[in-house]
């Protein structure tokens, strides 16, 4: 996850695939608190096991949303990450009143195919003086500090992995993502 998280910090995961639940691992190491959002019952229950201290699922409706995030707030108040690894704008907006002043938006990956812009609401990004950051992948300079954590035991990336394939297996691990039905990282590991 690509901010200072301190613990103790509050981060609001949506999406709860590969990548979430690899930020979900991370920042409980650092000791922040970690709330996930996901489509994908199973890829809750995986966010329950790294350590997320409250999960909601989410069905596509919009006003659902609203209620979630009407929820998080009274229960836990402004948040200081919202971390989105939906690359979608509709599922990501609502939250944007969760963050806190100083608060920072985090938008993971590549935006999809005709959602490249994304509307913000740039009253309350101004008012709040919101930080929005790109994560397009981890660098290779933060490995050594990943592989820390593991050594420590203080990280253990083994469930975020939903299954290993062969490359000839590639086109179904996309229609499978594509449809939200994996619960983790697919990991490519026969190439013959």
């Amino acid at each position: 996850m690509k901010t200072n998280l301190k613990p103790g910090d509050m981060v609001v995961t949506i999406g709860a695939g590969g990548m979430g639940l690899s930020g979900i691992v991370i920042a409980n190491a650092l000791g922040a608190k970690v709330i996930a959002v996901d489509v994908n019952e199973r890829s809750l229950e995986k966010a329950k096991i790294l350590g997320s201290i409250e999960t909601y699922k989410y069905s596509g409706k919009s006003e659902e949303l609203n209620e979630i995030v009407e929820d998080i707030m009274k229960k836990h108040g402004s948040v200081d990450v919202v971390y989105d690894t939906t690359r979608i704008p509709e599922a990501v907006i609502p939250f944007l009143p969760l963050l806190r002043v100083h608060g920072t938006l985090l938008l993971a990956g590549l935006m999809m195919k005709g959602k490249e812009t994304f509307p913000l609401p740039a009253d309350l990004v101004v008012a709040r003086e919101i930080r929005i950051q790109g994560v397009l992948m981890l660098p290779a300079q933060k490995f050594d500090t990943i592989f820390k954590l593991m050594k420590e035991g203080k990280i253990n990336l083994d469930p975020v992995t939903y299954k290993t394939i062969s490359i000839y297996d590639v086109n179904d691990a996309y229609k499978e993502m594509s449809e939200y039905k994996n619960a983790g990282r697919i990991i490519i590991n026969k190439f013959s």
